[in-house]
């Protein structure tokens, strides 16, 4: 992922940026759903680490790594239907802006 990301056009759906976002989040979601149908829950810890500020999903501030989350938690519950997923939020309210 580019850590030089355009939050503004990442975020916002129909865009390549977005597009390119919810491709990647797609291919992790066909491992968990394997995984779902193995009946293995999973303990998903993503965008872990948010107040350091060296991977991309905690450079663009809190409101952006809320909307990233929000995206994320909809698209694996929702259109990929993950019901294994234990969600651990590392989040401190306290991103940084890149």
């Amino acid at each position: 992922m580019n850590t030089n990301l355009d939050w503004s056009k990442a975020l916002t759906e129909g865009t390549a940026e977005y597009n390119n976002l919810i491709a990647g989040m797609d291919k992790g979601a066909k491992a968990l759903l394997e995984l779902q149908e193995a009946g293995v829950p999973v303990i998903w810890r993503t965008f872990h680490e948010t107040d350091g500020g060296w991977f991309w999903w905690s450079k663009g501030g809190s409101e952006n790594f809320k909307k990233l989350w929000r995206i994320m938690y909809d698209r694996y519950t929702n259109y990929w239907g993950l019901n294994n997923l234990i969600w651990i939020c590392g989040y401190s309210g306290e991103v940084t802006n890149g």
